[in-house]
């Protein structure tokens, strides 16, 4: 779950950035390049960000330790 939870981040992450950067490649003018360049670096900081918000969490699920509920039924 914690690796899945990573390369989805990392997946948004790419996705975004790959979208800046061909909104960058279109812009012509250097207004619009500007832009782009702001997108793409607040687009990096926040993947950043999101990697180590996810890396770092605390409550991590662990299938391996079972709790009491785990085993019993949910019908009465």
């Amino acid at each position: 779950m914690f690796a899945g939870d990573m390369f989805y981040v990392l997946a948004l992450f790419w996705s975004k950035m790959s979208i800046c950067l061909f909104f960058r490649r279109l812009s012509a003018t250097t207004e619009r390049t500007l832009l782009a360049d702001l997108l793409a670096y607040a687009c990096l900081i926040l993947g950043i960000i999101s990697v180590f918000v996810v890396g770092l969490r605390q409550q991590i699920a662990e299938p391996w330790v079972q709790g009491p509920t785990l085993g019993l039924s949910t019908v009465s």
